[in-house]
């Protein structure tokens, strides 16, 4: 009952995260200026500081539930899918010759892409032991 709590918890606290990323675009996009909207998106930077918190917190819950064999996939899965994003963004910097780039914000997208892609449904994961 615990594991089905947190996975319900967690698909709560995406819902209020989505309905607040569209209501922050909307309050940017209109250029929405007021006391309200202010606080709101104040309010909205700290929930998304802890939202990325807890994404990460039970990732690594989760990820001391598997088994080592699945946790080696994963990490193979992370490098390679490094590797290629990080190859693709090289092509695409040639290609395109963006200049306002550096080399530490094109690993730090290429990792986190890959890290997102490799474990994050970790996050969602049921357990039934």
């Amino acid at each position: 009952m615990k594991k089905n709590l947190m996975t319900y918890f967690t698909r709560i606290i995406n819902i209020v995260f989505l309905i607040s990323t569209a209501i922050s675009f909307f309050i940017a996009y209109r250029g929405i200026r007021n006391k309200f909207a202010a606080k709101f998106l104040m309010a909205y930077l700290f929930f998304t500081f802890f939202y990325i918190l807890y994404m990460l917190l039970a990732a690594v819950i989760n990820l001391k539930k598997l088994k080592w064999i699945e946790v080696k996939k994963r990490t193979l899965r992370l490098i390679l899918l490094f590797a290629l994003f990080s190859i693709l963004d090289c092509i695409f910097y040639y290609i395109f010759g963006i200049t306002n780039r550096s080399l530490l914000s094109g690993i730090c997208m290429s990792l986190s892409l890959a890290f997102g892609m490799s474990f994050m449904d970790i996050v969602f994961k049921k357990n039934n032991t």
